[in-house]
């Protein structure tokens, strides 16, 4: 096939792939985008939902535009779906004060996860500010960690992000 061809054969394999993938809006399984309820629930359910289906294409969580505040969520696999994308149109919000919630969002045992788009908002400002000032101790509560990704072969990688 020429180069042209093949380009173009790719294209819209790659449309027709995107469009059969299974996706699952947190809002159908309940989320509220208010910034005030919290949707754990209903992510977890569209998480459930987009894991456990079965398909050649990858499923997606889809996060529309707003603000959901998540308490905290632990995304476990393995995946019967092989790929799961979360695609984030609006914010994800941590709950404030954190009250005890060590780890915020989680992804357990999965395999080709992407997390894209919109923002992860750990509303760490109050914390880093007094950190940078050296209140030390008096600081208000944190989590340890955002975000934490852990690996099939026991290896984990978290990630921490301190705003400049």
């Amino acid at each position: 096939m020429p180069p042209r061809r093949t380009s173009l054969a790719l294209l819209a394999h790659l449309c027709v792939s995107l469009a059969a993938a299974a996706s699952y809006s947190v809002v159908d399984y309940g989320a509220v985008a208010d910034g005030r309820t919290d949707c754990a629930g209903a992510f977890l359910r569209a998480w459930a939902a987009a894991c456990g289906a079965e398909g050649e294409g990858p499923a997606a969580v889809v996060v529309p535009a707003g603000e959901f505040l998540v308490s905290r969520a632990r995304f476990s696999g393995p995946c019967r779906s092989g790929a799961v994308g979360v695609n984030i149109a609006g914010t994800v919000l941590a709950p404030v004060p954190y009250a005890g919630v060590q780890l915020w969002i989680v992804f357990q045992n999965v395999y080709g996860v992407s997390v894209v788009g919109g923002t992860l908002d750990g509303r760490g400002q109050a914390y880093w500010a007094c950190r940078r000032a050296g209140g030390g101790s008096s600081c208000p509560a944190s989590t340890r960690v955002s975000t934490s990704f852990s690996f099939r072969k026991r290896a984990s990688r978290e990630i921490i992000h301190e705003p400049k």
